[in-house]
């Protein structure tokens, strides 16, 4: 076997939703990004926009970190945030409950009914997306392409013009991703585990292949929208927190710690837009925060229909790791 990691935290969640149900999310927004959440997931690090680990950049020589930090620094400069206006950041504001609060599978249930139904997402098995990435912070700007097939393949890729190119994906068995800095890795533990579910063309019903339970804790505010905070405990056991519209019964977005390079971060991933795509609901605009630092991602085409299995190949580079020395 090869090298394996972690997956970087942004993209991957990329809708930051069961990053993100295949296709663009990280959770449960039907896209399996997420995070790109994404996720997506996809496999930019939070400690260098294109993939290079902090660790790394600065174990290398001298003139080489020169050289690195002449080309990619002025895009990577992290914008740490101070601790209180980090905790301000996150939706900690607990709203007074009045009656009693609807239980997890409820709520999951409103969601899947808000989106169009199970038997409309059931009838999908296809997914190809295409849109924007933006890191503010950074000014970078670059194209995505997501590619998702049921009942669980992804490929992702995120092109930075005339900086680099960033690729990954699950072929239903081997997660991976591939970038010039690093070159190929192969996932393992909790990463693995993450984009198996954002690959998980169906993770939006919240099958119990994935979910082990469901909990709704309470009503919030989160990003300024009355919302009930539900707990969900994956069949791996890592817990993180959904939350859902109150009115819509639509997610708002999500808190959930993420594997990278530079150890477990909390990151918070947001969805909007949602709008019809083959009479189901998806939503068309992700956002992640980690740090402080802001990830965007808008969707101009969600597309439905039959994916080739050829788009899900390994790379060469990646296959090779896959196989015995």
């Amino acid at each position: 076997m090869g090298r394996t990691g972690t997956t970087p935290v942004f993209l991957g969640d990329t809708t930051g939703v069961h990053y993100p149900s295949a296709g663009i999310g990280g959770n449960s927004d039907g896209l399996g990004l997420g995070g790109l959440e994404i996720p997506r997931v996809l496999t930019l690090k939070l400690a260098g926009v294109f993939g290079v680990s902090m660790e790394r950049l600065f174990g290398l020589p001298v003139a080489a970190r020169k050289d690195y930090e002449g080309v990619f620094m002025m895009k990577l400069r992290m914008q740490f945030v101070p601790g209180a206006l980090l905790l301000a950041l996150l939706p900690t504001t607990v709203v007074a409950q009045g009656g009693t609060l609807p239980d997890g599978p409820a709520v999951v249930r409103r969601f899947v009914e808000a989106v169009g139904g199970e038997a409309a997402v059931m009838r999908q098995a296809g997914r190809h997306v295409t849109g924007r990435l933006e890191v503010p912070a950074q000014g970078v700007e670059g194209d995505l392409e997501v590619y998702a097939k049921a009942p669980n393949k992804l490929a992702v890729t995120v092109v930075i013009p005339g900086m680099v190119t960033v690729r990954n994906g699950f072929d239903g068995t081997v997660g991976w991703t591939l970038n010039p800095m690093e070159g190929p890795m192969l996932l393992d533990g909790l990463s693995l585990q993450q984009m198996q579910q954002s690959a998980d063309f169906y993770s939006m019903l919240y099958p119990k292949r994935l979910f082990a339970a469901v909990e709704t804790i309470g009503e919030e505010e989160f990003e300024g929208t009355p919302c009930y905070r539900v707990k969900v405990t994956t069949a791996n056991g890592e817990e993180y927190f959904d939350f859902f519209d109150r009115t819509t019964g639509l997610l708002v977005g999500s808190v959930r710690t993420r594997s990278t390079a530079m150890g477990d971060m909390e990151a918070t991933s947001l969805v909007s837009d949602w709008q019809p795509v083959g009479g189901v609901l998806l939503p068309h605009k992700t956002v992640q925060r980690v740090m402080g630092m802001e990830q965007i991602m808008t969707f101009t085409s969600i597309e439905s229909g039959d994916v080739p299995d050829s788009v899900f190949a390994l790379p060469e580079e990646v296959r090779a790791l896959t196989q015995p020395e």
